[in-house]
């Protein structure tokens, strides 16, 4: 009996032990596959098309975003179906693999003939590697100085202290909104280009271009994109096209009067230039010897505009810069053209705007649909308000 009285109490911790497993294998481990199963068959679907797109060629990479022709309907991130528009049913987008020679020579030609950049322009479009190579950069130039500093202390920017220096400018307001006044202050010195329709078209692309280099520094940030200062350069450049269109055809300025959209622009710069301006800029990129990452983010720059066919490419890093790019230039223009100057009225899915139509979805496939609601974050929508503010 006392061996009997021994044994029980170690047969029933057995006992228990067992349970514990069978109940740790068939139904703790079993919940998380219950809970979140599309989670995984989002992974298991987003790692295959990764290997499709590896396998795809780059002729194939530039034809991945196509019109619907059919005018099929687009899906959103709220599974709820959408009639496209018709003016985005009708829209192709220029291809340079598209160009004949004929076209090509003669836009080449029309890059040629644009005045060369200030030499800062290519130094902003290499990139700096630090705020002290910035302001070594600024500072050996007087009159850019003069005007930044000169910028930066208007009323615009509302400060409570004046600023005295470029190097107290990048401190106060950060290396990309420095960059930007950077590129605007070098158009201005570089002398009067054009008429004076043409001059205004351009300062106005450029200020466009200033605040969707600073919205694009702070969407990577906010998202932990790996080098939000160069998705900050790239949107900065994102509108070289359209000062090529301004200043290379006498007519080009006039898509850029009374803020049109970027759908609409499109058609008139195809009808003024025989291509959009994202084709033309790369061109131009190319012609003034930018960095490669440039003018690659430039021929893919109007990509989001339309519906994305290649699902596997359209949820990588490469197209997460390519969006946040676009959304930073989309804001960038409402700041310029049309006032903006509270981010909570920039709606994403405003139907009216078909400029943004296929956002929401682009912005879920790389994992950045909380945008949306970012900008109605009390904290956030006064950081981006400040920055709008600066640009007045």
């Amino acid at each position: 009996m006392p061996e009997a009285q021994t044994i029980v109490p170690w047969l029933s911790l057995i006992l228990l032990v067992l349970i514990w497993i069978w109940y740790r294998q068939n139904v703790v481990v079993a919940a998380p596959s219950k809970r979140k199963p599309n989670r995984q068959a989002r992974q298991r679907l987003h790692k295959q098309r990764g290997e499709q797109r590896k396998q795809m060629s780059s002729s194939k990479r530039e034809a991945m975003v196509v019109s619907d022709p059919e005018g099929l309907s687009a899906r959103g991130p709220d599974n709820e179906d959408r009639e496209v528009p018709e003016a985005l049913q009708n829209l192709t987008l220029s291809t340079l693999s598209g160009l004949d020679s004929e076209v090509r020579d003669r836009l080449q030609d029309v890059c040629a003939n644009i005045p060369e950049p200030h030499p800062i322009q290519k130094q902003l479009a290499a990139g700096f590697d630090s705020p002290d190579a910035l302001v070594e950069a600024v500072v050996s130039d007087a009159g850019l100085t003069a005007n930044i500093l000169r910028t930066v202390n208007s009323a615009s920017f509302a400060l409570v202290a004046p600023i005295t220096s470029i190097r107290h400018a990048i401190t106060y307001l950060g290396v990309s909104v420095v960059q930007g006044l950077v590129a605007k202050a070098s158009v201005e010195a570089s002398g009067d280009q054009g008429s004076e329709e043409q001059q205004m078209a351009v300062a106005k692309i450029w200020q466009s271009a200033s605040v969707a280099s600073a919205f694009a520094q702070m969407l990577g940030q906010e998202l932990g994109v790996e080098r939000p200062s160069v998705l900050a350069t790239k949107a900065l450049f994102a509108n070289l096209g359209d000062v090529a269109i301004v200043l290379g055809f006498d007519d080009g300025w006039c898509g850029y009067t009374n803020g049109k959209g970027l759908a609409e622009r499109v058609l008139v710069q195809q009808q003024v230039a025989g291509v959009d301006a994202a084709a033309l800029g790369t061109l131009l990129a190319q012609h003034w010897g930018l960095p490669d990452e440039i003018s690659q983010a430039l021929e893919c720059s109007y990509l989001p505009l339309l519906d994305v066919q290649d699902e596997g490419a359209a949820s990588t890093p490469e197209f997460l810069d390519n969006v946040l790019m676009y959304l930073s230039c989309r804001i960038g223009e409402r700041a310029t053209y049309q006032n903006l100057r509270d981010i909570g009225d920039f709606d994403l899915a405003d139907g009216e705007n078909i400029d943004v139509f296929f956002l929401p979805q682009h912005l879920d496939n790389v994992g950045a649909a909380r945008l949306a609601q970012l900008f109605q974050n009390a904290a956030f929508r006064r950081k981006c308000n400040r920055l709008l503010g600066g640009f007045s």
